[in-house]
C-alpha cells in the first residue's frame, strides 16, 4: 500500500527494558504501529535484556548509558541523540519523564508525549514536584487508569488536559485454553492439584511479601490430600528476600520462583488462577496477559486493577496488605473448580470486549497525528 500522507518519526524514551509491564506496552505498541505514517524509534536510559531487543528487531535503538549526574540538570547527551534521530514527537514513559521533556526543549522538538504507567508508593514530594516540572514541557500527558489520572491531577500543569488510554492486549496470543497439564510437566510442578501463578516485578510496590505469608497461612488449612503449589515468575530486587522468606516459612517446593522468562504465554497455559497482592498499579499488563488466557484473577482491589476486572469479578477482588483476605479468596477459589473456570471464561471475554491491542494502538496513532496537526 503507497503511503498517502508524510511519515512521521516517533522517538520512545525509556528508562530501561528490563522484564515488566511497561516495556511489554512498548514493544507491543511499537510492533502494531501503523508504518506507513509513523517510523517509531528508542533511546533507552538504562539497560536491556536480550529478549526486549529480539522483540524490537527492526527498530532502531539507542543507548544513552552512561547518563552523567549532571543529566537532570544539563542533559547534554541526551539531547544530542535526540537532536540526531530528528524525531517529530517524543514520547516519554515513567522514569524518564523529566530527562527526556528537558533534552526534547534544548534539540528543538515541541511535540512531547508522557505516558504514566503507575505510580510509585509511596510517591515521594520530591518525585511529584519534578514530574510538574516535566508537565510544564508536556502537550500530552496520559495516564494508563482513572486511579493514575487521578494522582497526576493533583501536581501536573493542566490536569484538564489528560487523557486515559487503557493498556490493551493481543488475544490472540493470549489464546483461551484449557489448563495444559504438558506445560506443568516443563515447568517441574505436580501434574495434579491446583496451580497458583503470578507474574511481577519483585518490587516492594507488588507486595510479593503478603503473597508469601498467605500461601504459609493457606498450607496450614485443611485442604484435603493434594495442597496447591505457587509460582511466581520474574525478579527484582526484593528476590533473595522473599526466597529467604519462603524457606523461612518451611514453604519448599510450594513456591517456585521461575525468574525471568520470555515463554509468559506457554506458562500461562498451566495456571489455574492468577493473582496479584500488589500495593499499586496502573494497568496491570499482567493482569490482562492471565485474563486473556482465561485465568481466574484473585487480585488486591488497587490502582486500575477493579476496572480491569469490572463488576461480573469484583467479588475476586481482595485488599491490599491483607495475608488472611488473599489466603480466603484462594480458599474460595480452590474449594470451587466449576465457578473458577467460569469466572476464567468471564475473564477472557472481558478483556476482550475492553482491553484490545488494536484499541491503544488506534488511540495512541489518533493522539500523534493530532500533535502534528493531520
Amino acid at each position: 500500500m503507497t503511503p498517502t500522507g508524510p511519515r512521521y518519526r516517533v522517538l520512545h524514551v525509556i528508562l530501561d527494558l528490563e522484564y515488566g509491564g511497561m516495556q511489554r506496552v512498548l514493544v507491543e505498541l511499537l510492533r502494531q504501529l501503523d508504518g506507513d505514517r509513523f517510523e517509531p524509534w528508542v533511546i533507552v536510559l538504562n539497560d536491556a535484556v536480550p529478549s526486549a531487543i529480539k522483540a524490537l528487531e527492526g527498530i532502531p535503538v539507542r543507548f544513552a548509558r552512561p547518563l552523567p549526574r549532571t543529566s537532570m540538570l544539563w542533559p547534554r547527551k541526551l539531547s544530542a541523540m535526540i537532536r540526531e534521530v530528528r524525531p517529530t514527537v517524543v514520547h516519554a514513559h515513567s522514569g524518564a519523564w523529566y530527562k527526556a521533556a528537558l533534552a526534547s526543549r534544548l534539540a528543538g522538538v515541541p511535540s512531547v508525549v508522557y505516558t504514566d504507567h503507575g505510580r510509585p508508593l509511596p510517591d515521594p514530594v520530591a518525585g511529584r514536584f519534578v514530574d510538574h516540572l516535566a508537565s510544564r514541557m508536556t502537550r500530552a500527558v496520559i495516564p494508563v487508569s482513572d486511579t493514575v489520572r487521578e494522582a497526576l491531577a493533583h501536581f501536573v500543569h493542566r490536569p484538564d488536559g489528560m487523557a486515559v488510554i487503557l493498556n490493551g492486549v493481543d488475544c490472540d496470543v493470549f489464546a483461551d485454553r484449557a489448563v495444559d497439564s504438558s506445560e506443568r510437566a516443563t515447568l517441574g510442578v505436580p501434574s495434579t492439584g491446583l496451580l497458583l501463578g503470578s507474574v511481577g516485578r519483585l518490587e516492594e510496590v507488588k507486595g510479593y511479601d503478603v503473597m508469601i505469608d498467605a500461601m504459609a497461612e493457606l498450607t496450614r488449612r485443611d485442604l484435603g490430600p493434594e495442597l496447591p503449589t505457587l509460582v511466581i515468575v520474574g525478579d527484582g530486587n526484593c528476590g533473595d528476600a522473599l526466597r529467604s522468606r519462603a524457606a523461612a516459612l518451611g514453604l519448599g517446593d510450594r513456591v517456585r520462583f521461575f525468574g525471568f522468562r520470555d515463554d509468559i504465554p506457554d506458562l500461562l497455559a498451566a495456571f489455574d488462577v492468577f493473582t496479584l497482592s500488589s500495593r499499586s498499579e496502573g494497568t496491570s499488563m499482567s493482569l490482562l496477559e492471565g485474563m486473556a488466557s482465561g485465568t481466574c484473577p484473585i487480585v488486591t482491589n488497587v490502582g486500575g486493577n477493579p476496572v480491569v476486572l469490572g463488576p461480573g469479578l469484583a467479588h475476586r477482588l481482595v485488599p491490599p496488605d491483607d495475608v488472611t483476605a488473599l489466603a480466603d479468596a484462594w480458599h474460595v477459589a480452590l474449594a470451587d473448580v466449576g465457578t473458577l473456570r467460569s469466572d476464567g471464561a468471564k475473564a477472557r471475554s472481558r478483556v476482550l470486549a475492553e482491553f484490545s491491542l488494536e484499541s491503544m494502538v488506534r488511540q495512541y496513532e489518533n493522539l500523534y497525528s493530532s500533535l502534528v496537526g493531520h
